[in-house]
C-alpha cells in the first residue's frame, strides 16, 4: 500500500502546482498589457547590473541580526526603514545605501531567497540570464529585444566583463555583432566598415592586455584599463550613428567607476532610440569575493554600487527616461551565511535581486531561513503563505518581460512574480 500512498501524494502536489500556474496566468492575462507600452509609459528599456562574485544579501537586502540563526552579522549594522518606507540593512560606513533607498525606495522591489540552479554557470550571473521553454533557453534581454528591438542599431549592449551566454569576458558590444569578436566570423554591416575595423583593432589590444594581466596576476588593473578604452570605443561608435552624438562631458567622468560611465552611456543610447537593453558589469570578481576581511571589503563595494546607482538614476531623470527605465541588480551568486577560516565568505546558491522602475511595487519579498535556504513564496502576491514555490532568477526575468508588455509565455514556462508589480499602474 505504501507505494500507492506516495503516488497519490505526488499527484496531489502536481495538481496544486498546475492550479498555481493557471491562477497566476489567469491573473496576468486579465491584467493585459497594462504594465507595458500600452499604458502611456512608452517602450521599456532595461539596464542589468551584474556584481560578479556575489553580493552578501545580509549586508544590504535582508536583515539577519540576532543570535537565533547561522548568520555572521556585520558589526554596527541595523535594520532600517527608509523615508520611502522600504526596509533594508544600514551601516554608518555606507551612507550611499541609505541615501539611495530614501530617494528611490518607493520604486524598489527586493526579492530575497532567490535560488539558483547551482553555484556555477547557472547561478545569478549573466550566463544564466535566461528564460526557457520546451528545452530552449534564451537570454531574457535578447528575447525582449527580438520582440521589440527590430530596426534598432544596437538592441542589446554588452559592456566589458559581463557574462553572457557563458562567455567569461565578452569584448563588447551590440546585439548584431557576434560575441566571438576575436574570430573571423561574419559581421553585420550595421556599422560603417572603418568604425567596425577600429573596434576590432582596439578589442584585440584590450584582449591581449587582459590576457597579459591574467598571466602576471594583475588582471583587475588590466580590466580597468580595458573598460575605460571600451567606453571610448562606444563613444566613437555612437557618434558614428546619425542623430546620437552629443555632450559627452555630461556622461564620462574618469574619476567615476567604469560601470557608472557605461550605464550613463547606455541610458543615452536608450534615450536616442538606438538600444533597448544593456548588461553592465559592476567591478571585478575580486570586488565582491574577497578572500578575507569580508565585511570591510563588501562594505566598500556596496558604497560604490549604491553611490553609482544614484548617479545613474539622476542622469536618467535628467534625460527624461525615468518612466521607461528598469534597473535590475543581481550577483553571480550569494555568499555563505557564515565566515570561513580566512574571514571571507564562500559562494552560496541563494541570493537576492533588486529591481527599480516605474510599475515596480516598493516592497521586500521572500527571504531565507536560519541556515540560508530560500523560503517559498506565492508568486501571485509575493507572500510566504498560500501556494508557495521557491523563486529562481527565471521567475524575476519572466516578471520583467511581462512588465515590458512582451508575451512572456512565448519565451518561458516559468511564472512571473506578479507580487513585485503594480498590476494596472
Amino acid at each position: 500500500m505504501e507505494p500507492r500512498v506516495i503516488n497519490i501524494l505526488g499527484m496531489i502536489n502536481l495538481f496544486r502546482r498546475i492550479a498555481l500556474i493557471l491562477l497566476v496566468t489567469t491573473r496576468l492575462v486579465a491584467a493585459g498589457e497594462a504594465l507595458g507600452a500600452g499604458n502611456g509609459v512608452g517602450q521599456r528599456v532595461f539596464l542589468h547590473l551584474i556584481c560578479d562574485g556575489g553580493i552578501d544579501p545580509s549586508m544590504v537586502f535582508e536583515w539577519k541580526g540576532g543570535t537565533s540563526n547561522s548568520y555572521a552579522v556585520e558589526a554596527g549594522s541595523v535594520e532600517r526603514t527608509s523615508t520611502s518606507g522600504l526596509r533594508h540593512v544600514s551601516n554608518p560606513g555606507r551612507p550611499a545605501v541609505d541615501a539611495f533607498f530614501d530617494l528611490y525606495g518607493s520604486r524598489v522591489a527586493i526579492l530575497n531567497g532567490v535560488v539558483a540552479d547551482d553555484m556555477g554557470s547557472r547561478a545569478l550571473d549573466g550566463s544564466a540570464m535566461e528564460v526557457s521553454k520546451a528545452g530552449v533557453s534564451r537570454n531574457w534581454l535578447s528575447a525582449y529585444a527580438e520582440d521589440a528591438g527590430k530596426g534598432r542599431p544596437a538592441p542589446v549592449l554588452v559592456f566589458p566583463g559581463a557574462r553572457v551566454d557563458g562567455a567569461m569576458v565578452d569584448m563588447s558590444l551590440l546585439g548584431r555583432v557576434p560575441s566571438t569578436l576575436m574570430t573571423n566570423s561574419p559581421v553585420s554591416t550595421v556599422f560603417p566598415v572603418a568604425v567596425r575595423d577600429r573596434i576590432f583593432r582596439d578589442l584585440r589590444v584590450d584582449h591581449a592586455a587582459f590576457a597579459a594581466g591574467m598571466r602576471a596576476g594583475s588582471a583587475d588593473a588590466s580590466m580597468t584599463k580595458a573598460q575605460d578604452k571600451q567606453f571610448r570605443i562606444l563613444q566613437t561608435l555612437e557618434s558614428s550613428i546619425p542623430g546620437t552624438s552629443g555632450d559627452w562631458a555630461a556622461i564620462y567622468d574618469a574619476a567615476q567607476p567604469a560601470f557608472v560611465n557605461q550605464s550613463k552611456l547606455a541610458v543615452r543610447m536608450f534615450a536616442s532610440g538606438k538600444s533597448l537593453a544593456a548588461i553592465v558589469r559592476v567591478g571585478t570578481a575580486g570586488m565582491w569575493a574577497p578572500a578575507s576581511a569580508h565585511f570591510a571589503s563588501q562594505s566598500v563595494s556596496l558604497q560604490t554600487l549604491f553611490g553609482g546607482l544614484s548617479q545613474i538614476l539622476d542622469y536618467a531623470y535628467a534625460t527624461g527616461l525615468q518612466s521607461r527605465l528598469v534597473v535590475v541588480v543581481s550577483g553571480q551568486y550569494g555568499r555563505t551565511p557564515w565566515l570561513n577560516s580566512g574571514t571571507g565568505k564562500d559562494p552560496w546558491p541563494v541570493s537576492s535581486m533588486m529591481i527599480w522602475g516605474n510599475g515596480i511595487r516598493g516592497r521586500v519579498t521572500g527571504g531565507t531561513d536560519d541556515v540560508g535556504r530560500g523560503l517559498k513564496i506565492d508568486p501571485r502576491f509575493g507572500t510566504t503563505t498560500g501556494d508557495a514555490i521557491r523563486i529562481s532568477p527565471q521567475n524575476a526575468y519572466a516578471s520583467m518581460l511581462f512588465l515590458a508588455g512582451s508575451d512572456w509565455r512565448k519565451w518561458t514556462s516559468t511564472v512571473p512574480v506578479s507580487g513585485l508589480l503594480e498590476v494596472g499602474s
